[in-house]
C-alpha cells in the first residue's frame, strides 16, 4: 500500500504550520454522508436475482492551501457500506473504503516547477466490461497512483521555449491480479509561440515502463508535433500526433501513430459543439499493454446553472499481450436542470453496444438515472432512481437492476 498521500498530507501539513501567517490561506472543510439505498440485484444475475438494503457513511474532508511558493488541493474521505441481509460483502476495511487525490504544485510561474500528486480510488480488475463497474460488488481493487513531476522552462527568445520534464509514476493494485508497475518517462519539447492565438511544439519523449509482469516490460519512443490554435473567438483546435515505437524486454516490438486532438466551436453564447479523437498506449489492469483508439462528438448546452449535452463516441482497445480487441459504440444525454434557488433536478440516458473479439460476443447495455436535490445551508438531501439493463448473446450474462438511493450529507 502506498503511503505517498500521508506524506503529501503532513507535508501541507508542516507548511501552514510553520508561520501563523499561512494559516490565513488555508481552507478546511469536513464533510460527512448518509445514504440508504435499496438494490433489487445486488450480484447482477440474469436469474437467482437478490436484493437488500445498503447504508453507506462517508465522511470527508477538503483542504486548500496557497502561499507564494506552493499550491496544495487535498480531498480524502472514506466510503463504508453495510448490507442488511448479505453482510459478508460490507465494505469495512480501510484498504477498501479509501478514496482521494492529493495535489502539491511547487514553484508555479517560474522556470523551475515540481508536482506532487496522489490519487487513491476503485478501478474494474476486468477493463473489458466497465460501463456499469461502480466499484461496489463488481469485480474490482483499490489502486494507489504515484506521480511526481518536475520541469524546466528555458526561454530562448521572447517567442521560443525549450522544455525538459520528468514524470514518476507508480502504480500500486490491492489486489493480487492487478499488475502494479513503475514508469519513467522522460520528455523535451522546443514550442513556438507564432501568435497570441497559435502556439506549436516539436516534442520527443522516451519511456521505460517496469511491471510485475515481465511480459510487459519495455521502453517507448514518441515524437509528435503539436499545435494549440484559436481561429477567432468561436473556434478553437489543439492536436498532437506522431509515431511511436514499443520495443519488449523480452523481445518483439509495436508501432503505431499516436494522435490526441480537440476541436471546439461556439455555436452561440450558450451552445458548443465538440469532436475529439486520441489513440495511443496505456497499461490496464491485469491484460498488459494496451493501445486505445478513442472519439467523441456532441453539442453542449449551459445557461447558468442549466446544463445539458448530447454525445456519440466510438473506442476500441486492443491488448498486445492477450490478442484481444474490443469495440464499443454509444450514445448519452445528461441534463442538470435548477428548479428553485435550492433545489435542483438531474438526468441522464445512455447506450452502449460492444463487441469482443476473438469470443464473438455482443452486448448492448442502457442506463436510466435521475435525482432531486435539495440544499439548505450546510446540509444536503437527494433522492435517486437509477435502472442498469445488460443485454448479451452469452447465456448468464443478462441482467437487469433497480436502485434507490436516499442520502443525506453535511459539509462545514
Amino acid at each position: 500500500m502506498s503511503c505517498y498521500f500521508r506524506v503529501c498530507f503532513f507535508l501541507l501539513i508542516f507548511f501552514m504550520a510553520s508561520s501563523s501567517v499561512l494559516w490565513a490561506q488555508a481552507e478546511f472543510h469536513p464533510r460527512v454522508s448518509l445514504s440508504e439505498e435499496y438494490n433489487d440485484n445486488i450480484f447482477l444475475s440474469d436469474d437467482n436475482e437478490q436484493d437488500d438494503w445498503i447504508t453507506t457513511v462517508s465522511p470527508g474532508l477538503n483542504l486548500t492551501y496557497k502561499n507564494r511558493s506552493i499550491r496544495a488541493l487535498i480531498d480524502y474521505s472514506m466510503r463504508f457500506r453495510f448490507y442488511a441481509d448479505h453482510t459478508e460483502e460490507n465494505d469495512d476495511r480501510f484498504k477498501d473504503v479509501q478514496r482521494g487525490s492529493a495535489s502539491l504544485w511547487f514553484f508555479e510561474g517560474r522556470p523551475f516547477t515540481i508536482k506532487l500528486s496522489e490519487v487513491i480510488s476503485r478501478e474494474a480488475i476486468d477493463q473489458r466490461d466497465t460501463l456499469f463497474s461502480d466499484g461496489d460488488l463488481t469485480d474490482s481493487t483499490t489502486v494507489y497512483k504515484t506521480v511526481i513531476s518536475p520541469q524546466y522552462r528555458w526561454h530562448l527568445a521572447p517567442t521560443w521555449s525549450f522544455v525538459t520534464s520528468y514524470d514518476f509514476h507508480y502504480i500500486d493494485y490491492v489486489d493480487e491480479a492487478g499488475d502494479d508497475y513503475l514508469k519513467h518517462v522522460g520528455r523535451l519539447s522546443l514550442q513556438k509561440e507564432m501568435s497570441t492565438y497559435t502556439t506549436l511544439s516539436a516534442n520527443a519523449t522516451y519511456t521505460i515502463s517496469d511491471s510485475d509482469d515481465e511480459r510487459d516490460d519495455h521502453t517507448e519512443q514518441s515524437y509528435t508535433f503539436g499545435i494549440n490554435h484559436q481561429v477567432g473567438p468561436r473556434t478553437s483546435i489543439s492536436f498532437e500526433g506522431g509515431y511511436s515505437l514499443i520495443e519488449y524486454d523480452m523481445g518483439g516490438d509495436s508501432d503505431s501513430i499516436t494522435m490526441d486532438t480537440d476541436l471546439r466551436y461556439k455555436i452561440s453564447a450558450v451552445l458548443t459543439y465538440f469532436l475529439s479523437y486520441s489513440q495511443d498506449y496505456d497499461a490496464s489492469v491485469s491484460d498488459g499493454l494496451t493501445q486505445n483508439k478513442k472519439a467523441s462528438t456532441g453539442i453542449e448546452y449551459e445557461k447558468g446553472s442549466l446544463r445539458s449535452s448530447v454525445t456519440l463516441y466510438w473506442r476500441s482497445s486492443d491488448y498486445e499481450r492477450t490478442e484481444e480487441e474490443d469495440e464499443y459504440y454509444g450514445a448519452g444525454y445528461d441534463l442538470d436542470y435548477p428548479l428553485s434557488s435550492n433545489l435542483s433536478s438531474h438526468f441522464d440516458i445512455g447506450y452502449e453496444h460492444a463487441l469482443y473479439d476473438p469470443e464473438d460476443k455482443s452486448v448492448d447495455s442502457y442506463h436510466l438515472g435521475t435525482s432531486i436535490a435539495y440544499n439548505y445551508r450546510r446540509i444536503k438531501t437527494s433522492l435517486g432512481y437509477r435502472l442498469k439493463i445488460k443485454d448479451s448473446d452469452s447465456n448468464g450474462s443478462d441482467y437487469i437492476n433497480n436502485i434507490i438511493k436516499v442520502t443525506v450529507g453535511l459539509h462545514f
